[in-house]
């Protein structure tokens, strides 16, 4: 089973103090024909230039975490991204914690090569 379609809305930051953030973001996916809506509000702590961490506060995550640490390495930039959640709302049959990790998988490699092609390196 694969996610044929993602409508995400932007993040919107809602609140700002210093280093941290509040977003909040909703969107839909759709499997098939069936779309499933969903909504968070996460608070960003920016350590910059070396990492970004993220907490569900609210929406259809019960709870959740990221943390995306950023390591220089010569003239490359070596990512580390750490994800977990735990859904607070129905999912659709047929999605498993399996179809979503491969989800996420596939638009960080996404990003990653959208990355690259900028920099002009393919």
């Amino acid at each position: 089973m694969r996610f044929e379609k993602w409508d995400l809305a932007p993040s919107k930051v809602v609140h700002r103090n210093g280093n941290k953030l509040r977003l909040e973001q909703n969107g839909r996916v759709f499997i098939g024909p069936i779309p499933w809506s969903f909504d968070y509000v996460r608070d960003v702590e920016l350590t910059a230039p070396t990492r970004i961490r993220s907490v569900i506060v609210g929406g259809s995550l019960a709870s959740g975490e990221v943390i995306t640490d950023l390591k220089r390495q010569g003239d490359a930039t070596h990512i580390s991204y750490r994800s977990e959640a735990v859904m607070g709302v129905w999912v659709p049959l047929g999605i498993s914690e399996a179809v979503i990790r491969q989800q996420v998988l596939d638009q960080l490699g996404q990003m990653r090569d959208e990355m690259v092609r900028r920099r002009g390196l393919r």
